[in-house]
């Protein structure tokens, strides 16, 4: 990605918290050259809920295994100004059945190979107007 990552802050950019640095390399490739989004990249659930809150990523690709991953979720979800942000679920590990993690509160899933489809999904969330404060 070298100097096409766009870190914390910038509009229209996607954040992936996924801890696999393969499957990170891979959506990365996927957002900036499918999508045509900045991306930016986090390793773990600890702080993201906060630094979520404060740049307002238009969207976050989660991996569903990821430690923290289901707290983060809830409470992303429950705060009035990250509850707009879209969440997609990154099924890499199948720990959780796409169904299961639509239940729990992502807006969508995907497994990990599943590129097409995971960009069809992130452009159309991309083409609607952030909500929120």
């Amino acid at each position: 990605m070298n100097g096409s990552v766009v870190w914390w802050g910038v509009n229209d950019t996607i954040l992936i918290l996924e801890d696999d640095p393969d499957v990170q390399y891979m959506l990365s490739l996927a957002v900036e050259l499918l999508v045509g989004a900045p991306s930016a990249h986090e390793s773990d659930a600890t702080g993201a809920f906060d630094r979520i809150k404060r740049t307002r990523p238009r969207l976050v690709l989660l991996d569903t295994a990821l430690t923290g991953a289901l707290p983060l979720l809830q409470r992303l979800k429950s705060d009035p100004k990250t509850r707009s942000i879209p969440i997609i679920g990154i099924n890499s590990r199948g720990l959780m059945t796409c169904a299961e993690a639509i239940r729990e509160g992502f807006d969508a899933c995907f497994q990990a190979g599943e590129i097409d489809e995971l960009a069809a999904k992130a452009k159309e969330y991309l083409g609607k107007d952030p909500k929120g404060d």
